[in-house]
């Protein structure tokens, strides 16, 4: 159990994980998606995720992670069917 406050603890555990860079290289990959065409479906450059891959941070990241269809934890969201994007 974390150590701190229970107020603490609450709010630390209700953060969410960090997505790196190589998270977003990773699922880009296993979707078998160019930069390109992840720009193009998160509404960007492929200079903006090729930034955002390498740093992790970038003004679209939002958009890139939504186009991916992953969490705050870098894992894949379930759509309303139950299957995985």
């Amino acid at each position: 159990m974390p150590k701190g406050t229970e107020t603490e603890v609450a709010v630390t555990l209700a953060l969410p994980v960090p997505i790196s860079g190589d998270d977003i290289k990773s699922a880009r990959a296993k979707r078998n998606l160019s930069q390109q065409q992840l720009a193009d479906l998160a509404g960007t450059s492929r200079q903006q995720v090729q930034r955002i891959e390498q740093t992790g941070r970038g003004e679209d990241l939002d958009a890139v992670v939504s186009a991916l269809g992953l969490d705050g934890s870098g894992e894949p969201q379930e759509n309303n069917s139950g299957v995985t994007p």
